[in-house]
């Protein structure tokens, strides 16, 4: 926790690690960046979530796009070709496959004759499709049962994966440089999620991602075009821009993570400590250990007077 603080500090006195910018060109573009890239490196992955709510009425998440997650995220469920792929879990098959393996060796063991029979057939491809099911229903079990515990079961964080080496991923690669007129980062694992009035996205970035990356300015993580005719109540009314950013490091097959919240809230910013409590120029701070999907949430605290997270986009 003394490692996020020391961090905060810097940042406070200095730059933050996220900037939210409008585009000077055009003016309902609006441009996240990565700062301090060179302290960044050294890590063994790197989370970044950031989620935009505007306060006007007037717009839903209909008026505004989040570029370039949008795009993959529809090219997929449309089922069109992408620089990323839904990720597969095998558990569920590795599971039926289990109680199917079962159910073949009890019938080799009690009814050797009849393994090929059509009813050992039957009840060891049954046995299959139910362990399918079954883990389903007991991995949904332990994420809902485990929620509110110091460890937890988590659920699948993010729902999709890039295509390393892909011809198309490095021409999109510079496609993004030739366009915002700096170096981008893509994450390896993002999920997108958009609901009446919000927009989410969730990156995850490994080591090569962050060690390949040569620019000696800030990284260009993801773009916001807001409806043009909208743009000046969306300026006026204001937002909550709201940002978690997650440092890992890896020991022993034990992920540690060093994860930071803030949100800007119009002309302000800071977090909501224990969930609940808005805490104004603070930053919410948490330890986290991680082995899979078991997670361990070590005791929270919150830095007042530090900054995450800067708007330059009024």
């Amino acid at each position: 926790m003394e490692q996020n603080k020391e961090a905060l500090a810097t940042a406070g006195a200095g730059e933050e690690y996220v900037t939210f910018t409008r585009d000077r060109q055009i003016p309902f573009h609006y441009d996240v960046e990565l700062n301090r890239m060179g302290e960044l490196k050294d890590l063994h992955s790197l989370e970044l979530h950031v989620v935009l709510y505007p306060y006007s009425k007037m717009i839903s998440s209909a008026d505004y796009t989040i570029n370039p997650f949008e795009e993959y995220a529809r090219d997929i469920s449309d089922h069109l070709r992408s620089s990323y792929v839904p990720i597969q879990s095998p558990m569920a098959n590795i599971f039926g496959l289990t109680l199917g393996l079962i159910i073949a060796l009890v019938f080799h063991h009690f009814i050797p004759g009849s393994l090929l029979s059509v009813e050992a057939i039957v009840a060891i491809l049954g046995a299959y499709a139910i362990g399918k099911e079954l883990y389903a229903d007991i991995d949904a079990s332990l994420v809902r049962i485990t929620k509110d515990w110091p460890i937890r079961f988590l659920g699948h964080y993010f729902v999709y994966r890039i295509e390393r080496g892909a011809t198309m991923t490095s021409y999109s690669m510079l496609a993004k440089e030739r366009r915002y007129g700096k170096q981008s980062l893509m994450p390896e694992l993002f999920d997108f999620i958009e609901k009446s009035n919000s927009i989410t996205a969730r990156m995850y970035f490994s080591a090569p991602d962050l060690v390949k990356f040569q620019g000696s300015g800030p990284a260009h993580i993801l773009s916001v075009h807001m409806d043009e005719r909208l743009n000046t109540e969306f300026i006026e009314r204001g937002f909550m821009l709201g940002i978690k950013l997650a440092l890992n490091s890896k020991s022993f097959g034990v992920v540690k993570s060093r994860e930071m919240y803030q949100s800007i809230d119009g002309d302000n910013k800071g977090c909501l400590a224990m969930g609940t409590q808005w805490r104004e120029g603070s930053v919410c701070l948490r330890t986290t250990y991680s082995v899979g999907r078991i997670k361990y949430f070590a005791k929270a605290s919150e830095m007042a007077g530090a900054s995450l997270v800067r708007s330059m986009a009024r």
